[in-house]
């Protein structure tokens, strides 16, 4: 496979996947809260998940091609890329959670705190579910 269709089948896969993974859980997680939980919700959830989404592609685009690019180890890829996901998505969940709580006064209050926890998750488990499904996609076309 040569980069070019790789970057573009990691990139659009990831954000159309990473919005609705993103979306599903923050309406399952929102749904609670009622109304105001979807209303608020699914914007700041469209608003993390895209950017969040772009750079997860990115970042399975560059690795797999520099590091796996003629896969002879498929375990080891999956382990590898799994624990970069669950990395960054930590580390993106923690800058997105400081950055919802510092800006507590554009939030609903003292609710600005666990907004931005569950973003964090939701964050987290949305990368790493899309780089699960990227690495099975990887994994069936290279065995074509």
């Amino acid at each position: 496979m040569d980069t070019s269709s790789l970057l573009w089948n990691a990139i659009w896969r990831s954000t159309v996947f990473g919005i609705l993974i993103h979306l599903s859980i923050t309406v399952i997680v929102g749904f609670p809260f009622g109304l105001i939980g979807l209303i608020f919700g699914i914007p700041l959830s469209l608003g993390v998940a895209i950017p969040s989404a772009i750079a997860n592609g990115l970042l399975l685009a560059v690795v797999t091609s520099l590091f796996f690019s003629p896969l002879t180890n498929p375990e080891l890829y999956h382990f590898i890329m799994i624990f970069i996901a669950a990395l960054v998505g930590c580390l993106l969940g923690g800058c997105i959670m400081s950055i919802l709580v510092s800006s507590n006064d554009m939030m609903l209050g003292s609710n600005a705190a666990n907004l931005a926890k569950i973003f964090s998750v939701i964050t987290s488990l949305s990368m790493g579910i899309n780089t699960h499904l990227f690495i099975l996609w990887y994994k069936n076309v290279i065995r074509l």
